[in-house]
């Protein structure tokens, strides 16, 4: 057994005593304003550390693909002029603070600033367009006239009419951006619901490739926003992909879980695609939604119902699929048919999925 004076806490209540008074810890995160390579992250690692150093400042710095979070500690006057420094360097955008505290101890005692990295491969040029493109097009879809963004879609089908295409590389993204822009305070909600309304109301009126021929006795697949959800751009991309590939694909818009439950009872379906928002997070979301599958399983005519899910917080975070017990995850509209393919000829590997 340890004793008193050598025990963690102990250690810790002596570190607590020797800590100067003022201290503090500042959190914030922020995007290069360019593509970095790895010698200028190491030099502006050195630049940050004889700051810090200079204001008695230890920490961590996180860099991955252009993108910073850096953990401050040391006296306050200090991290409020470093703090000051960092919001006017032109190096860097969305410089967001996540968090400030007093704290009775330094966590990172030495006098460096630590770095952690992972490398991650720079995107091609065709990544880099296809980007700016789905940024450009999130502004359009906020401005006062909506004739730009049905322009920019316009020429996008030019140069492409697959359904799954747009919503990988364009849709989905400007949805994403959307939610990035509120998150950066560049928008307000009421502009990302605009956004995503035009996103829809734009979508159905593109000329996308011609419908598939029916699947033959393809089961049928409810696709819906969760119960609650107000942004429904991600169940009208599934079903539009879905109703395309020649899929029998029912669209609804539950408010309740009540709704939901009467919608599944009401006939035999062979799998259920549920949305969360396309453009915020809704983490907070996830019980809700949890509780919503555990109903329509126990509601549903089919024992084995698939149930897939989708939205930004499955994107940002794969293992929530898991946590609302759903079968699988879709990441894009581009792939729900394959999603759907794999999940129910798990369950019952009808003839159909082997086309």
């Amino acid at each position: 057994m340890l004793s008193r004076r050598s025990s963690p806490l102990a250690a810790q209540a002596r570190l607590i005593r020797r800590a100067p008074p003022g201290l503090a810890t500042l959190a914030y995160r922020s995007r290069a304003m360019a593509p970095l390579t790895d010698a200028a992250v190491q030099q502006q690692l050195a630049g940050a550390r004889a700051r810090n150093h200079a204001e008695g400042i230890t920490g961590l710095m996180v860099h991955e693909g252009g993108r910073f979070f850096e953990w401050l500690e040391g006296p306050e006057d200090a991290l409020a002029r470093v703090w000051q420094s960092v919001q006017h360097d032109p190096r860097h955008t969305a410089v967001e603070l996540v968090g400030q505290a007093p704290t009775p101890l330094r966590f990172f005692g030495d006098r460096n600033t630590k770095l952690a990295t992972r490398r991650i491969d720079a995107p091609s040029d065709t990544v880099i367009a296809l980007r700016r493109q789905a940024e450009t097009l999130a502004r359009l879809l906020m401005a006062v006239d909506a004739a730009p963004a049905a322009r920019l879609l316009q020429q996008a089908c030019r140069r492409t009419s697959a359904a799954e295409t747009l919503c990988r590389d364009l849709f989905e993204p400007a949805a994403r951006h959307l939610g990035d822009l509120w998150q950066a305070d560049d928008c307000s909600e009421f502009d990302v619901a605009l956004g995503l309304g035009r996103l829809q109301t734009l979508w159905r009126g593109l000329a996308v490739e011609t419908p598939r021929a029916a699947i033959a006795d393809a089961p049928p697949v409810l696709v819906l926003p969760a119960p609650g959800e107000a942004h429904m751009i991600g169940a009208a991309l599934h079903a539009e992909v879905l109703w395309r590939a020649g899929w029998d694909a029912r669209v609804e818009f539950p408010q309740d879980d009540a709704t939901l439950e009467r919608l599944v009872a009401r006939t035999w379906l062979g799998a259920l695609d549920l949305s969360l928002s396309a453009a915020f997070q809704r983490d907070h979301r996830l019980a809700r939604l949890t509780a919503s599958i555990a109903r329509a399983r126990a509601a549903s005519r089919n024992p084995a119902l698939v149930v897939v899910v989708s939205g930004r917080v499955f994107i940002d975070h794969p293992e929530a699929g898991a946590q609302v017990r759903a079968d699988a995850v879709c990441a894009s509209a581009a792939q729900i048919e394959a999603t759907l393919v794999r999940e129910l000829a798990q369950v019952g590997a009808p003839a159909w999925a082997t086309f």
